[in-house]
């Protein structure tokens, strides 16, 4: 681009006649563009006849609704794995507080978090 601009390595855009075809022309065909959900969404309706809106609204929150329960399942599968043992929640607040995303002022022991575990029987019931 003669301003400058670096070809992106993905595009959203709003489905504004035109845009998809100028971005397209300016950056190739390899670019890869994508419709804004939330924009089709909004936008569906517009191109349906009137008796289909309250079903397209319905069906819309069904997929949502369905979307939502997937992201939840996957976090607490993700979280089951990514815990594996006893000694990877240490350190993982290790990483955290050693990175800057916590501060662990108020949690008891937090001065000895850089110390490795005492070795120690783990209750496999709870």
């Amino acid at each position: 681009d003669a301003r400058g601009l670096r070809r992106p390595d993905f595009v959203i855009v709003d489905g504004a006649p035109g845009l998809e075809a100028a971005l397209t022309a300016l950056w190739g065909e390899a670019l890869p563009i994508q419709r804004c959900a939330a924009h089709r969404r909004r936008n569906l309706p517009a191109h349906a006849p009137k008796h289909l809106h309250a079903e397209l609204t319905e069906a819309m929150i069904r997929k949502k609704v369905a979307r939502h329960d997937l992201r939840r399942d996957r976090r607490r599968i993700r979280t089951r794995t990514v815990l594996p043992c006893a000694e990877t929640a240490p350190m993982l607040l290790r990483a955290l507080r050693a990175s800057g995303q916590i501060s662990m002022r108020k949690v008891d022991g937090w001065g000895t978090l850089s110390q490795p575990l005492e070795p120690f029987a783990l209750d496999q019931a709870a």
